[in-house]
């Protein structure tokens, strides 16, 4: 588990869960987890923590990455969440570019279509 505090409450997130729903449902591995978001390998996609619920998780995926692919994936994370006990929302999509700084990225949350 991860914990985060927020408002002075501390949040416990199910980190362990969801590598385990990500290696079930497509085979990959997470290879970044920071604050409330899990990357999964080759910046596939990235689940986001919901903020109020620990049982919700949001998916977002890369815009690089093949809409059959992308809906694979989704509707196989889905499935394996509840089995978990988890709920998984698609949040849309995402873009990954170079930061102005050394070792920086910019993390750009796109609006669901």
């Amino acid at each position: 588990m991860v914990q985060a505090v927020n408002d002075d409450k501390i949040i416990f997130r199910e980190l362990e869960k969801v590598r385990l729903i990500i290696d079930k449902a497509t085979g990959l591995e997470i290879t970044w987890a920071y604050d409330d978001l899990v990357f999964a390998e080759h910046n596939t996609f990235i689940i986001r923590f919901d903020a109020d619920d620990v049982e919700k998780i949001h998916c977002y995926f890369n815009v690089d990455c093949q809409v059959e692919k992308a809906e694979q994936f989704f509707y196989a994370l889905v499935k394996t969440a509840l089995e978990f006990g988890m709920t998984l929302l698609h949040g849309g999509s995402y873009e990954l570019s170079e930061g102005s700084g050394e070792n920086e990225v910019q993390l750009k949350f796109l609006e669901k279509k």
